[in-house]
């Protein structure tokens, strides 16, 4: 059997969406992207590894625990 993976980094492309007159049928491929790491660590809650403020800790729990129940890891 495999060790489990303890680490996981997704890159994601940034574009321009619901700009203009285009709304969902324009947009522009952008040099930006958001990069999100996912380190598993003893303890219940996730917590990124750079400060934040309350409302960006609340989108790292939630999101977390949603890729956590996706992919059925405890």
């Amino acid at each position: 059997m495999s060790k489990p993976v303890s680490i996981v980094t997704v890159r994601v492309p940034g574009s321009t969406s619901n700009c203009g007159a285009g709304f969902d049928t324009l947009g522009l491929a952008l040099q930006v992207h958001n990069r999100v790491t996912l380190v598993r660590e003893e303890g219940d809650a996730p917590r990124p590894a750079t400060s934040s403020d309350g409302r960006a800790q609340a989108m790292v729990e939630t999101t977390a625990a949603s890729f956590f129940a996706a992919a059925r890891i405890r």
